[in-house]
């Protein structure tokens, strides 16, 4: 009878084992490699001579964040950030004074993205909420019902990154 042998902790001494007929290459997942021979006609081995021909692009220079309106991604970014906030401004039967547009400049500048509240006295809340966003040099980024939901970019140091 033979000695026992004793295995290495490590995987890395041990011998790969033989799997089947093609070896370790059966072993490599699909996909990942430059096969550039498709058994069935198929295969990537095109499109992968056609990449390696292309030049390849410059790295774009990053952009400046845009000051003008907002785009769709980023009103969609500011919708999911002040989902949770609550209204910090409200408009009460006045409307728009100029006592209130310093209170939403305030708001603006120490927030960034505030809600307004509109109460019911105070007539169409899209008016409303267009003129507060003019007179405060904000964007208007959604109404909902009586809430508005108003971003002004802080000029020192934004805290919040648009996409």
């Amino acid at each position: 009878m033979a000695a026992p042998t004793f295995r290495s902790r490590t995987r890395a001494a041990a011998k790969p084992k033989p799997r089947g007929k093609a070896g370790a290459a059966a072993k490599a997942p699909a996909g990942k490699g430059k096969r550039t021979d498709a058994p069935h006609g198929r295969g990537k081995g095109k499109r992968e001579s056609a990449k390696a021909a292309a030049p390849a692009k410059p790295a774009a220079p990053a952009k400046p964040a845009p000051r003008g309106p907002l785009g769709g991604k980023q009103r969609r970014y500011l919708r999911a950030l002040g989902h949770h906030r609550h209204p910090v401004v409200l408009v009460g039967k006045d409307g728009v004074t100029e006592g209130l547009l310093g209170a939403v400049a305030k708001a603006l500048e120490e927030h960034e993205l505030i809600k307004v509240r509109v109460g019911d006295s105070a007539g169409d809340q899209h008016e409303i909420a267009a003129e507060l966003a003019r007179g405060a040099r904000a964007e208007l980024v959604q109404v909902i019902g009586r809430i508005a939901l108003l971003y002004r970019r802080r000029d020192v140091e934004p805290t919040i990154v648009l996409p």
